[in-house]
């Protein structure tokens, strides 16, 4: 048998290096590698977090400066709620303003879909109704005032005949925008 060995061993050593190599050498350079490319991947985590645990005070800083913004502006803005709620509750408001105002609602509608922009979501609506020139100033003052606020994007009324008679019925439209905070969670 040492003689089969001998007689083969040109063959059997190039063999057996191949041998060793795929299955041995190859599989723990490619294991090494990818070994090494996960140590690069954690240490660039690392470097990230550290970063941003260095950042902290900024981040701080800015969520502080950004609360105490939101809590100023929070007055103005629907909260979240659904959109027949939304909707609901500015039609019983601005219905409730045009009673005060002694005006008559002609028509209330919807303006296209909402737009939203990041946690804001605007919303359009128009608004015809007649009255006297009281009902026009009063309402006018009502949205002025109101909070949640209301945006008159145009005011357009027909004065054919405002002769200070408190009779004179004058139709008016009006474009208001509001704004509301979307349905997802604002926590700061």
């Amino acid at each position: 048998m040492k003689g089969e060995f001998k007689k083969y061993q040109h063959i059997l050593v190039p063999l057996f290096a191949l041998i060793a190599y795929f299955y041995i050498v190859e599989p723990l350079y490619l294991y090494a590698k990818e070994l090494h490319q996960t140590n690069q991947l954690l240490a660039r985590k690392v470097v990230k977090g550290e970063k941003l645990v260095d950042s902290k005070d900024t981040l701080d800083d800015e969520l502080s400066r950004v609360t105490i913004q939101y809590n100023r502006l929070e007055p103005f803005i629907f909260q979240k709620g659904s959109e027949n709620d939304v909707k609901l509750e500015v039609q019983k408001k601005l219905e409730s303003f045009l009673a005060n105002a002694q005006c008559e609602l002609k028509r209330f509608s919807w303006e296209g879909k909402p737009v939203q922009k990041g946690t804001l979501i605007k919303w359009s609506l128009n608004l015809r109704y007649e009255g006297s020139p009281f009902c026009l100033t009063t309402m006018t003052k009502q949205l002025d005032s109101a909070m949640p606020l209301f945006v008159v994007d145009s005011f357009f009324y027909q004065d054919k005949r405002i002769d200070g008679n408190p009779r004179n019925r004058i139709p008016a439209r009006l474009d208001v925008t509001f704004y509301q905070i979307s349905g997802g969670d604002v926590e700061l």
